[in-house]
Parts: C-alpha cells; structure tokens; sequence
C-alpha cells in the first residue's frame, strides 16, 4: 500500500465511539472519495473485527480502525501496517488537517510555532507509520502518544499570538472626554 493511497483524499471521516461510526458510514465515505474511519471504543476486540470485516465485503480497500489494533497485537513483535496507519496516520491526518486551517488563517505566518509544531508531529506521526514496524506495539504507541503530548505542551506554553491576540482599543481612548 502506497503512501498516495492513503493520503489522496482531503476528506478523513473520523471514528466516533459509541455508535456512529458503522461500516456503512465507512463505506458510503469511501465511495465518495473520503478516508474512513471505523471506531474501536466501547467495542469489544471480536466486534471491531466483525466491522473490518464488514467494511473489507464492501469493496473499501484503505480505511482506518482505532486504537484497539494495537492492543490486540501487543504480544506481537510489531504492528502490521494497517495497524500502524490506523494509530499513527489518523494522528499525521489530524495534524496535517490543523495546520492547514492555521496556514489558512490570515493572522498567521509560515513561522508559527504551533503551525510549524503540528507540521512536525505530522512528519513523525508518518514516518513511524512508515517504518515502526520493527517497534513493539508498546514502543510504538508510546512514540506516538509522545510526539502528541509534545505538541500539546508547545501549544500551552506558546505566547499567544494572532487570533488569541486580538486589538482591544484603551479604556482611555474609549471613553469620551470631558471636553467634548
């Protein structure tokens, strides 16, 4: 499976837990040029596989599935490729998706920490779909739940700048003066 293959839609339908996210909905996304997502949460291991299953029987070649993957592969030395797209590719998908609305904004710049930051977690969320598959499972998840958690921290502890700075005029310079 080819890189291309999975990113030649602009459109990632995401998994959403508890119920909306069926096969149907994957498929339907699919067939209409999407990147879809099945949910693992609140699913047991047989039921999410039940739902592979389903989405593979509708013709659906390239999907993503939760997180549940990995665990069920724990044991294993490393995570198939499917498994690590699906872990790690809907983190790079998200981040590439949230710094293309950033760049897209015009209160910034190409040289915004959070923009460049979520460029970068995307290119490591990729590259250890790529080639983390000599990772344990554990390892595996454990990087990529780190490179998130550095993003997060540099978005809090960035100053705060464009759209969170925005002009509010003086109190003085609001307020009428005495001689008019």
């Amino acid at each position: 499976m080819a890189l291309s293959d999975l990113l030649s839609s602009p459109v990632v339908v995401a998994p959403m837990a508890g119920g909306p996210t069926t096969p149907a909905l994957v498929a339907a996304a699919a067939s209409a040029g999407a990147f879809g997502f099945l949910a693992a949460g609140y699913k047991t291991v047989a039921a999410l596989f039940e739902e592979i299953s389903a989405v593979r029987a509708a013709g659906v070649a390239v999907f993503g599935e939760g997180t549940k993957l990995a665990i069920t592969h724990a044991s294993q030395p490393g995570l198939e490729a499917g498994a690590r797209w699906a872990v790690a590719g809907g983190v790079g998908a998200f981040a590439l998706s949230l710094a293309a609305i950033h760049v897209g904004a015009e209160w910034t710049s190409l040289r915004d920490r959070s923009f460049l930051g979520r460029i970068c977690l995307a290119g490591v969320a990729i590259a250890l779909a790529v080639a983390g598959g000599g990772l344990v499972p554990f390892v595996f998840v454990g990087l990529v739940c780190a490179a998130v958690l550095a993003q997060l921290l540099l978005e809090a502890f960035t100053p705060r700048f464009g759209a969170a700075t925005v002009y509010e005029p003086s109190v003085e310079a609001a307020a009428p003066s005495e001689d008019t």
